[in-house]
């Protein structure tokens, strides 16, 4: 008795890819390659080695509470300790 092949649904009979395929591949194509240009940020970001102690922070500029202006860590240097605190208290 011959072995005889399933039938191929009709999607799957053509040759080329059908648009929503090629749309779909094309897309995740490009999530891909945003997802590897940022991890390459990343990396080249946290090469940068961490300040020892007893040296000095890097500057860093942040906006204010009502984001009206910016501050600078350097413009504190020689006047005030300023503590940074990081976490959450609830």
């Amino acid at each position: 008795m011959p072995i005889i092949p399933a039938a191929r649904p009709a999607f799957l009979r053509s040759a080329r890819p059908s648009r929503w395929r090629r749309r779909a591949a094309w897309s995740a194509l490009g999530v891909l390659a945003v997802y590897v240009v940022a991890l390459a940020a990343m990396f080249v970001v946290m090469r940068q080695p961490p300040p020892r102690v007893g040296e000095m922070a890097p500057d860093f500029t942040l906006p204010t509470v009502d984001r009206k202006s910016q501050v600078t860590l350097a413009s504190f240097r020689g006047k005030q300790p300023v503590i940074l605190v990081f976490g959450s208290y609830t």
